[in-house]
């Protein structure tokens, strides 16, 4: 599964694993949302109908939209 990928890269760099679980979540969330469309036609676009329709709509975090709109490098 991709999202066990990214979480063994975020092992590599030596994040925490309470970051670690923070952005995988998130980013279930995000795949989630768009469980209908593939993720490689995942857009720009995308990100912000899900800032808008997800995040703002149930009063997320402004730490939560963070770690959804700058993932880790």
């Amino acid at each position: 599964m991709q999202i066990e990928k990214f979480k063994q890269w975020m092992r590599s760099k030596r994040y925490s694993a309470s970051t670690i679980t923070t952005y995988s979540d998130a980013l279930k969330s995000f795949l989630v949302f768009y469980r209908e469309k593939p993720v490689a036609e995942i857009t720009n676009e995308d990100v912000i109908i899900y800032n808008n329709d997800h995040i703002l709509k149930n009063n997320l975090s402004a730490s939560y939209q963070n770690q959804i709109v700058h993932p880790v490098g």
